[in-house]
């Protein structure tokens, strides 16, 4: 008895020390940004951040391959973990969570971001925060639809990040309700469709070829990309959940469409790490660590995931795209779906052997006609210019016009 007192009073000690800390770092770090601010505002400064560090992608790549066509009107900061990470030689990278961080931070009119910014992260009078958020359409659920998956720090942290943002940036009037429901933000939504989205609307033969001779592929072979999102708690001794069966899949596509096929795979960036300990034939390349999966939506022909959004972005190309989902039971349970995934555009497979049966029954009429349906109810915008819009509105608040 005496010594679970003495535990439980070491534990006590131990959250009193834990929380003293933290209230004396978050001091340290309110005191180091009031210094920062006596630094003015830059009124052409942008500092960008994807994923919290990771290389040049997602939204944030598209918004700024416009701002770059100001060429020199804009001194443009891209956040990186390492800062040998290629950039364009426009582009100045910055070591995240540094001192210099902290001051690109506080002296940047315009903050571009594609997920939450830390908690410590202070916003200054003057300054304009978008929030591009990185994806759309979601069949998992998010934010506060899935509450009980979420830390407090998490929860207190997205609450404060929707407080601070002046813009989310949507592509479907289902995403803007999420926004809105879900997100805990209250503020203005430009609901122009996903900055991403825009080369998949613009594709080029030309970069198609250029991005396949860059993976080692040839340009006569067909691709089938499986983009699979991430699980709580996932290790490398629980990957099997991916097995896809390559072999099979690629022997089907082969059947059924006709040519020569090779598989991609990439895992979410919340579990890139594991990628390594994946088991692949020679005929599938991991490109988990590519830095922008829309180059990989685009070169391929047909995509599968299980439950990220990233197959509905492939889809506004009219290519097919299919649901794995073996564990969408233990899935649905632990994280919960906004959707059925019988009424989506996709075939829905819970085995291997459906996946086979699934992609030797396609019929591209069926598929197409449910996809325009399906479209059309969430209210997708796809219009291959909302990067541009963005951009525009960013000329505008570096002008000095108050939205």
């Amino acid at each position: 008895m005496l010594i679970d007192k003495i535990s439980n009073y070491k534990n006590i000690a131990k959250a009193m020390t834990n929380n003293l800390k933290l209230k004396i770092s978050i001091l340290k770090n309110d005191l180091l940004y009031h210094i920062l601010w006596l630094f003015p505002i830059k009124r052409n400064k942008v500092v960008i951040s994807n994923f919290l560090g990771k290389g040049y992608g997602d939204n944030c790549k598209y918004i700024c391959e416009e701002l770059l066509k100001n060429k020199g009107r804009y001194d443009i900061v891209w956040l990186l973990n390492d800062c040998s990470t290629p950039l364009p030689t426009e582009i100045r990278g910055v070591k995240i969570f540094t001192l210099k961080y902290l001051y690109e931070l506080a002296t940047a009119k315009v903050w571009i971001d594609n997920c939450r910014k830390p908690f410590t992260v202070k916003k200054r009078k003057g300054q304009y925060y978008i929030q591009t958020w990185h994806g759309d359409m979601p069949i998992k659920k998010i934010e506060a639809d899935t509450i009980s998956n979420l830390s407090k720090e998490y929860i207190l942290n997205a609450k404060k990040d929707s407080k601070i943002a002046d813009l989310f940036i949507s592509g479907s009037y289902f995403m803007s309700s999420l926004y809105k429901n879900s997100c805990w933000y209250n503020g203005e939504i430009a609901e122009i469709g996903i900055p991403r989205d825009d080369i998949l609307y613009n594709s080029n033969e030309d970069y198609i070829k250029f991005i396949k001779n860059k993976l080692g592929i040839p340009v006569s072979c067909k691709i089938v990309f499986y983009a699979p999102t991430f699980r709580d708690n996932l290790t490398k001794e629980t990957l099997n959940v991916y097995e896809i069966g390559w072999n099979k899949i690629l022997e089907s596509l082969k059947e059924k469409f006709g040519g020569d096929w090779i598989g991609l795979i990439r895992l979410h960036p919340n579990i890139s790490s594991i990628a390594q300990y994946l088991s692949l034939p020679n005929s599938v390349i991991d490109v988990t660590q590519y830095y922008d999966i829309q180059d990989l939506l685009m070169i391929s022909d047909i995509c599968i995931s299980d439950y990220s959004s990233c197959l509905f972005e492939f889809a506004l190309t009219g290519k097919p795209g299919f649901i794995f989902a073996v564990d969408f039971d233990t899935y649905k349970n632990e994280r919960n779906v906004y959707i059925n995934l019988e009424d989506t555009p996709f075939d829905v497979a819970y085995s291997i052997n459906n996946l086979k049966r699934a992609i030797s029954n396609f019929d591209a009429h069926v598929y197409e006609n449910k996809r325009l349906q399906y479209f059309e109810q969430l209210g997708v915008v796809f219009n291959g210019n909302s990067s541009q819009i963005i951009a525009e509105r960013i000329n505008k608040i570096c002008e000095g016009y108050v939205f």
